[in-house]
């Protein structure tokens, strides 16, 4: 091969390599469904957390789930997946409506009281007459519909397998609070 042809193969070659991901981690894609009581959750969060005890090692993916109780995990880049191995999984199931943590004051109604509480952080309560709360990034407070536990990838007890390509894993909620996992 002559330098010329040797100097494109390098070229291709190189522009070849700097196709796709260039993070370095091997991740397959996860899509699916999260359901309580037989009814799709409405909102909440899903993460799946490499099980580094049985060799996977990596960031965590995340997703919130929609309406419909579908959810795309993403790591980096968006419905990009997780890495390939093994995960185990948290799920905080929301109720789609904060919880009003504090009526508003009608400033017409009643001006000094408005006044007063002008320009004071809201503040959320505690918890819910209904149960444990959870409060995203932007303040809000949503009301907690399933078992606390879950909520936590090492008290959860959700433990999947993530392989290379598309993969499919649905969560049920029972009502006792157990997780069935199919795809």
């Amino acid at each position: 091969m002559d330098r010329r042809g040797w100097l494109i193969a390098v070229l291709l070659a190189l522009s070849a390599a700097g196709c796709g991901p260039g993070h370095g981690m091997q991740l397959g894609r996860v899509k699916g469904t999260v359901t309580y009581r037989g009814e799709p959750v409405r909102y909440g969060f899903i993460t799946f957390q490499p099980d580094d005890t049985r060799g996977t090692v990596g960031p965590p993916a995340m997703s919130t789930i929609s309406g419909s109780g579908a959810y795309a995990l993403t790591t980096q880049d968006p419905d990009d997946g997780t890495v390939v191995g093994s995960h185990r999984v948290a799920i905080i199931p929301l109720d789609p409506n904060p919880v009003d943590a504090v009526e508003a004051i009608d400033p017409k109604a009643d001006p000094k009281a408005f006044m007063a509480t002008k320009g004071q952080p809201r503040r959320p309560p505690a918890a819910s007459k209904d149960g444990p709360t959870f409060t995203s990034r932007d303040g809000k407070v949503y009301r907690v519909l399933g078992p606390e536990s879950l909520g936590n990838p090492n008290t959860s007890g959700i433990a999947v397998e993530v392989g290379r390509g598309s993969n499919r894993l649905d969560f049920a909620i029972q009502e006792d609070g157990r997780v069935v996992v199919g795809d």
